[in-house]
């Protein structure tokens, strides 16, 4: 008996195994498969169906690598948005992470630096590594008090106003007890 695996016509992430030409099964598959060949058993058909899913996980993580950095978060959401299943995007990950092309704390400590350098306060940075997945905790342990007061004299010398320049540090996300002790 052969067994055939085709894309369903009718409904868009659902592929149809069929045996001789008759619909036996319905598979919920969300990335799109190659051109699939026939298969002697059904245990054969859903080796290779997850063989594929792991082999498009791997090519496209490297992909995704190969253009920037990314977080295991942010890696975690692309590949599932891919249709990618939450335990294979976990695997490949965790693979990719023992090979040394991840980095999560490295990642981290840029990202702050490169908000802190465009004149971005504390909280404005925990929030916004937040709404990425990413762990905030390290934030404060980077940008102390004394690198805030720094931050803020530098940003003191472009702005005249003393009123219009504690609203936008505050904006910024700087400590308000850090901004009114620059000005006292």
């Amino acid at each position: 008996m052969d067994y055939q695996l085709q894309q369903s016509r009718v409904e868009k992430g659902i592929y149809e195994v069929l045996q001789n030409g008759e619909v036996i099964r319905e598979l919920e598959i969300r990335f799109l498969l190659p051109k699939t060949p026939t298969f002697s058993t059904l245990e054969d058909l859903e080796v290779w169906v997850a063989e594929s899913e792991e082999k498009l996980a791997r090519k496209k993580i490297y992909q995704f690598l190969s253009a920037r950095n990314y977080s295991s978060a942010e890696l975690q959401s692309k590949l599932q948005k891919l249709g990618i299943s939450a335990p294979i995007c976990t695997r490949i990950i965790e693979e990719v992470k023992r090979l040394g092309y991840i980095q999560d704390g490295e990642y981290l400590e840029n990202a702050i630096e490169k908000e802190f350098r465009k004149g971005y306060g504390p909280r404005y940075i925990e929030m916004k590594l937040q709404s990425k997945g990413l762990d905030s905790r390290s934030v404060r342990d980077l940008i102390t008090r004394e690198r805030q007061r720094e931050k803020i004299l530098e940003l003191q010398n472009r702005k005249r106003d003393r009123a219009k320049l504690i609203r936008f540090l505050q904006q910024r996300g700087f400590d308000y007890d850090i901004i009114i002790e620059n000005f006292s």
